[in-house]
Formats: C-alpha cells, structure tokens, sequence
C-alpha cells in the first residue's frame, strides 16, 4: 500500500527561547493541495475498506446492534425538583436533552440536534419553549 507523502516545510516558531518545528503547519490552513492530500487518504482508504469480505453485512449487523435509545448521566438541578438528560435515539449522532420535572413528571426538550427542533431566530439547536 503506497500511502500519500505528507510535505514537510521548514516552519518554526520560538517558545520561551526553545525552538519548536512545526513541519505539517501547512496542514492547519485549507488549501488546494490540502483537498488533494486528503482526497488521496480517502481513495487508498475506500480501496482498503472496499476490499473487505463480507463488509456490508458487518455494517448492517453493527448497525443493527447499535440501533437503541441511550441515555446519558443525568444532572439534578439546584432546586432537587428537576433533572437534566440526555438520550440519543436509535443512530442518531448527536443527544437530544431534556429537562423531567420530578414533582409533575412532565419533561421537555432543552436541546435538539433536529432541524425542526430548533429556534427560528437562531442557527443553533436550543431550544426553550418552557416547563
């Protein structure tokens, strides 16, 4: 397997009198031959993946495992009546959390990684439409 050649350049930068290389400094900065470089890790990494045996079945059964709610620490908030958590559902990437009122045992969403959960005015996901 003939992996890309990552360039090395000659950048250095001086710490407290210690003098520090930073050879793939180019690396932190987006460039044609950045994409390029990347581009090639992905073809010999496709290539690799692409000859496994039996791949797709192993992704299909993985996924098939993985495919459960997972709820994450919970944090009771100061006043000891509510509690903060988190649940990714099934193979979702990213937790939605959610505010239980124990008194009440109502709960609602504090933060959502779905399109529709989030506020208008906003680009992220928070949310607060309230106990």
């Amino acid at each position: 397997m003939n992996y890309p050649i990552a360039r090395k350049d000659g950048t250095k930068d001086l710490f407290f009198g210690t003098e520090v290389a930073d050879p793939y400094r180019w690396m932190e900065e987006e460039s044609e031959e950045l994409k390029q470089w990347i581009k090639s890790q992905e073809n010999i990494t496709q290539d690799y993946l692409s000859a496994i045996p039996n791949r797709q079945q192993l992704a299909s059964r993985l996924s098939e495992l993985m495919d459960f709610d997972k709820y994450g620490m919970e944090l009771r908030v100061v006043d000891n009546e509510r509690i903060i958590y988190s649940v990714s559902e099934g193979l979702n990437n990213q937790p939605t959390y959610y505010v239980l009122n124990t008194k009440t045992n109502n709960h609602f969403t504090i933060i959502s990684p779905e399109p529709g959960q989030r506020t208008p005015n906003s680009c992220g996901a928070v949310i607060f439409p309230g106990p």
